[in-house]
């Protein structure tokens, strides 16, 4: 019986430093505000990417099927 309340203490013991490891670390300091290590790939991956350029005339209204046609227009194509 020992050695099995052994074997369980130490499986809770193995599992504890996992989610400690897993957990969310604080920011740097109060004022900072806190990103995952997700948001800040995604963040380097949009940098990377160029901005989108569209040639939208502000005065003019545009019709649903007008605008359609500006986004298939400008949908990345997956390679």
């Amino acid at each position: 019986m020992a050695k099995r309340s052994a074997a369980v203490a130490m499986v809770l013991l193995m599992s504890l430093g996992r989610a400690a490891a897993l957990a969310q670390k604080p920011p740097d300091s109060p004022g900072t505000i806190w990103h995952s290590k997700a948001e800040q790939d995604l963040q380097r991956q949009l940098a990377a990417r160029p901005e989108a350029k569209y040639d939208v005339d502000p005065a003019k209204l545009y019709t649903l099927a007008e605008l359609i046609d500006l986004a298939q227009m400008h949908i990345p194509r997956r390679v």
